[in-house]
């Protein structure tokens, strides 16, 4: 018999090395090899998209739409945080509305494309991204390689907004997104 076991601990972090007044609460997922995570403020969001605006627009800018946060998480913090790493990843999930989820011709016309922005409104590089199709889902994986030197200077992780553009389709309710945490190997 196969028995799963996770292992998740729960502690504080001072990665400045500060004051303790601005220590940041993390948990250790040690069953995915160790990974010190954040977890975003509100992981779960979902707003109308227009399907009729064709301009790019971030998440932030529409109706509902918010700007993904991290509790207690400064700049200084994230710089040490990627300083102390190898790597960081994080992923999020986009589903469409209920009612565009339903024919495999609607499944081959959907051609929407994901924009991720992170810190400093900087947009998230391709080359960094992974992504999986299934359906009207879209799921996209961010790496970035801490140790490399330019992302030691401006860590683009987390990600902080979302946008969507392209595609014949037209999305009538709501987008919901599921925003993983931002993890450090």
């Amino acid at each position: 018999m196969l028995r799963l076991s996770i292992h998740i601990c729960h502690y504080y972090v001072d990665p400045n090395q500060g004051c303790p007044f601005d220590a940041l609460q993390v948990y250790c997922n040690f069953t995915a090899g160790g990974l010190t995570c954040l977890s975003p403020v509100q992981s779960e969001v979902s707003g109308i998209w227009p399907s009729d605006d064709r301009s790019k627009k971030w998440f932030s800018e529409l109706q509902r739409g918010i700007r993904f946060e991290y509790k207690d998480l400064y700049i200084v913090q994230l710089r040490f945080l990627g300083l102390h790493s190898n790597s960081a990843t994080q992923s999020i999930r986009l589903t469409c509305p209920k009612r565009n989820r339903t024919t495999a011709e609607h499944e081959a016309q959907t051609k929407r494309i994901l924009h991720l922005r992170g810190n400093f409104k900087e947009e998230i590089d391709p080359s960094h991204i992974i992504v999986s199709k299934h359906g009207c889902e879209v799921e996209m994986q961010v790496k970035i390689v801490c140790g490399s030197e330019p992302h030691r200077r401006d860590m683009k992780l987390p990600i902080r907004e979302v946008s969507v553009d392209g595609g014949k389709e037209k999305w009538d309710g709501d987008v919901s997104f599921v925003l993983g945490p931002l993890c450090f190997l």
